[in-house]
């Protein structure tokens, strides 16, 4: 009978495992390419090597990686008048939008994230840009210290990171602030709000545009919007903690500025749509990305791979279950309406 319960399990959940082991297939493809560049005996060498007191840290980066996560989430949302959830709902939207990213992609992800708030009253544009809203804070926080540190490498600080990664991201967070205040300001927002009624394609971009007002708000105001805030930190903190504690446990000694230049230079291939949460992709992306700030290509795949168990596998069957109850929870979800919610901004 338990037999029987579990084929019947696995015949309902047949997508989700078949891009589970489609994604296995993915990461254990890369390491082999990567792999064979890097040379297969020093890096079985460094793998028994590994130190295994490290974990604990893995780990701990990445539960205040998604505590992060939530607390930026749930204060976004209710910016404006927004709906007002719960942590614990919260956290159940955030594993369900985890599940969506992987056996999707992320815009499969945003649209868990669209959805959910959707339900909680706001309206289409209102879910729409505070989703945008959410994902733009986090860099707009990030990338200021990004650009910093790309900063202090052309200033001379860490010679190991080439300087083709520094000037990428002086260049690239200034124009993105200086375009993002140029098209939200008062006037040209009002603008947007009467030419959005004219069509989708102008909706659509005076919504994105009104996304960049919201954030504008709490960067504002940074100690109004605390959690907000400090929940993106602590967000990029978590996570930049884990890959750091994977390359130590592979006796990787890497300073702050390439940790930081490195992990930003990689990660930002997770804003691709690619299939299966960019397994293959990401990990071949943070891979490379941490050779060009002076990280050995073995030991940086070692670290990679450790990183994303953490990050990735780990949480890969709570995101699915969560995933899987999308439509049992659905009631879960306070559907109260929010006068404030239509209108961001």
């Amino acid at each position: 009978m338990a037999g029987r319960s579990v084929l019947a399990w696995a015949v309902r959940h047949r997508r989700p495992l078949l891009i589970g082991l489609g994604a296995a297939v993915l990461a254990v493809g890369t390491a082999a390419l990567i792999g064979k560049a890097a040379g297969y005996a020093r890096l079985l060498e460094r793998l028994r090597e590994a130190d295994l007191r490290w974990l604990p840290l893995l780990a701990a980066g990445q539960v205040a990686a998604y505590l992060g996560y939530i607390m930026a989430y749930r204060a976004t949302a209710r910016v404006e008048g927004g709906p007002r959830l719960s942590f614990p709902l919260t956290t159940w939207i955030v594993g369900a939008s985890f599940g969506a990213y992987a056996v999707a992609n992320a815009v499969g992800a945003l649209g868990v994230d669209y959805w959910a708030l959707r339900r909680t009253g706001a309206d289409h544009h209102a879910a729409f840009t505070r989703i945008v809203a959410f994902k733009t804070l986090e860099w707009a926080v990030f990338g200021l210290l990004v650009a910093a540190l790309g900063g202090l490498v052309l200033a001379g600080a860490a010679p190991e990171v080439r300087r083709e990664v520094a000037v990428a991201w002086l260049v690239a967070v200034p124009f993105c602030y200086v375009a993002g205040h140029f098209a939200s300001s008062r006037d040209r927002v009002a603008r947007l709000r009467r030419a959005g009624e004219r069509g989708r394609a102008r909706r659509l971009f005076a919504d994105t545009i009104a996304s960049v007002v919201i954030v504008r708000k709490i960067l504002g105001r940074p100690f109004r919007h605390v959690e907000a805030v400090a929940g993106a930190g602590l967000y990029w903190f978590g996570d930049i903690v884990t890959l750091w504690a994977g390359l130590r446990a592979f006796d990787v000694d890497i300073g702050v500025i390439p940790l930081v230049l490195g992990y930003a230079t990689g990660y930002a291939a997770t804003m691709l749509p690619l299939p299966a949460g960019g397994v293959g992709g990401v990990d071949a992306a943070m891979t490379f990305a941490l050779t060009l700030v002076g990280v050995p290509l073995g030991p940086a795949l070692l670290g990679v791979f450790a990183y994303r168990f953490f990050n990735f596998w780990l949480p890969f069957i709570p995101g699915l279950i969560a995933g899987a109850t999308v439509h049992a929870a659905y009631v879960r979800l306070p559907s109260v309406p929010h006068p404030a919610a239509g209108r961001p901004g």
